[in-house]
């Protein structure tokens, strides 16, 4: 274990020390604040999308009742022949909205001609304007007193109040709208972490295999341990990097908020607002969603289990591609042997949207334990709740798993990083294993 140690600080310290490092880990949480700023800003200051559309009203019953909106306004034409207004329209008209006379009896009695590219929102934005005047039209039919106001007193908003209960029947608040937004975020994040510092392994070491370090450092070391330092190295940097982003994120994330939104607005009734909207109105309740985040015990359960399956799924990822790049002399070389590794990565992340909309479907529940998709899957479904057996079992299979692949893994190393100018496929890499150590 000393030597291992010996060999990770030198990994480490030989990667933090590098330019790309030090740019990459500064770099990358200011653009990521920086675009988050700029998608605020883009919402914020917007050009000028407004959208004139003149309306042909055959019926003259939707016509009159249509209400612009701030993109979208409508002008009423007194000219009936829609093949003059085709060719002769303003240069302000965006398009031409036609409505037929049986409308009230047809709601497919409505043709759209644009003169610049359509976009779905407008067409759902007319299409629920023209419904509802048509609804209203064939309410009036009935001859309701009051009915305007009827109809103001009827509208209702409807939230949620979601809870789980558990087998104990301990209620817990939760939010459907927040596990989604969270499952999906930890889920990715941790799909390109593992893909990226299990690749670094690989690509270091072809580097060194390209160089013959290898060749003079494993007549100190045991090829083992080599690798086991490579690995270990490589996770303490991973380490430092998040750790460094996080802090980064942190401050900066809270001086930027803090600057932009005071204090007394986020305690104002618009924040509440603005969470509803943010939240879906009609399906989440924005006060437990908050609840639901600022809960310590689920926040830092979730960041428990985070860490505890980025490591183990770099450490399993990491031990394949050590072994990939042990048998490949270049970069090239390892194209087709790297796909054998990151295609159950990929698997991962595909179980991983099925496991969001399905968290305790058979499909969620194998992928969340088998070990080379489970720290992709788990991290998805634990936002939704999981119990702590499922956790604890993913765990144990992952890590045992780690213990496994690293042994075979370390067979191919030993082999691969002294052969030099041979095409390895398959079937000499099932040959290594079978070696005897």
């Amino acid at each position: 274990m000393g030597k291992i140690g010996i060999i990770a600080g030198r990994e480490w310290r030989e990667r933090v020390r590098k330019r790309s490092f030090v740019i990459t880990t500064i770099l990358t949480p200011i653009l990521l604040l920086g675009i988050t700023l700029l998608a605020c800003w883009l919402v914020e200051h917007k050009p000028d999308g407004t959208k004139q559309i003149t309306v042909i009203d055959q019926s003259g019953v939707v016509a009159p009742n249509l209400q612009s909106h701030s993109n979208i306004i409508y002008k009423q034409s007194k000219k009936q022949n829609i093949d003059e207004l085709k060719y002769h329209h303003s240069e302000e008209d965006w398009g031409i909205l036609l409505i037929g006379s049986n409308i009230l009896n047809d709601g497919s009695d409505v043709q759209l001609y644009s003169f610049s590219p359509l976009t779905i929102d407008v067409e759902h934005i007319i299409s629920h304007d023209i419904k509802r005047i048509v609804e209203n039209e064939k309410l009036k039919g009935y001859n309701i007193e009051n009915l305007d106001e009827i109809l103001a007193n009827v509208e209702s908003k409807i939230q949620i109040g979601s809870f789980v209960i558990d087998d104990y029947g301990v209620e817990t608040s939760t939010s459907s709208i927040v596990a989604y937004i969270l499952a999906y975020l930890f889920g990715f994040v941790m799909y390109i972490l593992v893909l990226k510092y299990g690749a670094q392994v690989m690509y270091g070491v072809i580097e060194e295999k390209s160089n013959r370090v290898l060749e003079v450092m494993v007549s100190s070391v045991k090829p083992f341990e080599l690798m086991m330092g490579k690995i270990i190295g490589v996770a303490y940097v991973a380490l430092t990097q998040i750790a460094i982003w996080i802090v980064v994120i942190g401050v900066l994330g809270g001086a930027i908020m803090n600057g932009l939104m005071p204090r007394e607005v986020w305690d104002s009734a618009e924040l509440v607002s603005a969470s509803n909207m943010l939240m879906m109105g009609d399906v989440a309740n924005s006060s437990q969603a908050i609840g639901m985040i600022m809960n310590p015990i689920y926040s830092l359960g979730l960041a428990a289990c985070f860490v505890l399956l980025f490591v183990g799924g770099y450490l399993l990822y990491a031990a394949m591609f050590a072994a990939v790049g042990s048998a490949c002399d270049d970069a090239h070389s390892s194209n087709q042997l790297e796909a054998l590794v990151t295609m159950p990565i990929i698997a991962g992340l595909i179980v991983m949207f099925i496991a969001m909309s399905d968290p305790e479907g058979s499909i969620a529940l194998w992928g969340s334990l088998i070990p080379f998709t489970s720290p992709i899957v788990m991290i998805a479904r634990i936002p939704y709740g999981v119990p702590m057996w499922e956790i604890v079992l993913s765990l144990a299979l992952l890590y045992a798993t780690f213990v496994v692949v690293v042994q075979l893994a370390g067979r191919i190393y030993k082999t691969g990083i002294l052969t030099y100018g041979k095409r390895v496929g398959f079937g000499e890499l099932y040959k290594w294993i079978k070696y005897k150590n």
